[in-house]
């Protein structure tokens, strides 16, 4: 994960998929998809 966050504050654009709440709460955003309908959160 400090990899990730690393990159992003270099600029880059990173997209991660996860089942893992810890995982996206450290995304600056989150898209969510429920029911196969997409939702920003």
């Amino acid at each position: 994960m400090r990899l990730f966050e690393d990159l992003g504050e270099d600029g880059l654009t990173l997209v991660v998929i996860t089942h893992d709440a810890e995982v996206a709460q450290r995304a600056r955003r989150c898209i969510r998809i429920a029911d196969g309908r997409v939702s920003e959160r």
